[in-house]
């Protein structure tokens, strides 16, 4: 059995964070025995980091006060959970392996301060080191020139598999090795069915409350209306859903099962409505994420940019043999990426 080790943003308290760090633990185990190394290089606070979207509540909720109690005790619930999650994985502070997997997530974004770490970019681990999934986001070359250190670490990246195509550009641009687009690792196997269920009819919201702005919130509530939905809120307490309720071994997306649509902004809620094969729409304004993840399985026109046309939008079928045949071809390349950069074959192949 190989020893594999993940670099990650481990322990942040973000839920497509966990997911994207727990899918790709459970496919390298196909390849030998792994843990992540936890260098603590963020200090994750689980006491400030909810307190920041409390804070937004407080400001929108000030004159009902047992909103504000029902937020604080929401948010305070899920990053308990999100902390006992993490633990479950193992982890521990040394780099001594066979193979170090950099990914995924924004771990090469050097454009946010908080990702400038030199360990995200293997910086002390002497084992071979391939990517996996990570991503630059909005970095740009500029950005890595005013931090040249960076680029001399990811140059002694031993193998390049990236999230996107952007990313794919500029790591061959920076580096000289070739990079190939793999798959996000919530998207390497089919997300589980629960068999959730509620009574009434819903619209299953997965966003950031800064997400949405008051406009767009009073359509979607239209919406809703109009259709006899509640709106429903998953891992985050959102004032103007009907409810928020609370996520589940580490996942809000079990709400998306029986949801009539999903509406969501983020990178990791659109890639669990790809893989859950549901109805969905994205509404979000320039965010290349989830723009690129789109096209790649020629989605684009899931893509809102305010909510005035979710109704052409969410009564258009998806082509979800297309996107099944694109999604089987890219598991396959992801996979093959992997056995060829671990430069081992995963055992159930022996």
């Amino acid at each position: 059995m190989k020893n594999i080790k993940i670099i990650t943003v481990y322990g942040s308290y973000n839920h497509g964070s966990f997911l994207q760090a727990k899918c790709l633990y459970e496919a390298l185990g196909a390849y030998g025995s792994v843990s992540f190394i936890d260098k603590k290089a963020r200090k994750w606070n689980y006491f400030k980091t909810p307190f920041k979207r409390i804070k937004h509540n407080l400001r929108v909720n000030v004159k009902h006060p047992l909103r504000n109690i029902k937020t604080v005790l929401f948010e305070y619930t899920e990053a308990a959970k999100s902390k006992s999650n993490w633990r479950k994985l193992p982890s521990s502070p040394q780099t001594d392996c066979d193979v170090c997997v950099m990914g995924s997530d924004e771990i090469w974004n050097i454009k946010r301060p908080d990702c400038r770490i030199p360990f995200f970019f293997g910086d002390g681990v002497s084992a071979k080191k391939i990517a996996y999934a990570p991503s630059v986001n909005n970095a740009s070359e500029e950005d890595f020139g005013e931090h040249p250190e960076y680029l001399e670490m990811l140059k002694k990246t031993d193998a390049f598999g990236v999230r996107d195509v952007k990313s794919r550009d500029l790591i061959e641009e920076l580096t000289g090795s070739s990079a190939e687009i793999v798959l996000d690792p919530t998207l390497l196997s089919d997300a589980p069915d629960t068999g959730y269920k509620r009574k009434k009819k819903y619209i299953a919201v997965y966003t950031f409350e800064v997400h949405i702005g008051p406009e767009d919130q009073k359509k979607l509530r239209a919406y809703a209306k109009e259709n006899g939905c509640e709106l429903i809120s998953v891992g985050q307490n959102i004032h103007w859903c009907d409810k928020s309720i609370h996520s589940k071994n580490g996942s809000p997306f079990y709400a998306y099962e029986d949801a009539e649509l999903i509406v969501t902004s983020t990178f990791h809620g659109t890639a669990y409505a790809i893989n859950k094969r549901r109805n969905f729409v994205v509404l979000t304004n320039n965010n290349s994420k989830v723009e690129e993840l789109l096209r790649q399985f020629h989605l684009e026109d899931r893509l809102l940019r305010s909510a005035d046309n979710i109704r052409d939008i969410a009564k258009k079928d998806i082509d979800y043999r297309e996107v099944n045949a694109i999604l089987r071809q890219m598991r396959e390349k992801s996979f093959s990426y992997l056995e060829s950069a671990l430069a081992l074959p995963a055992e159930a192949a022996e």
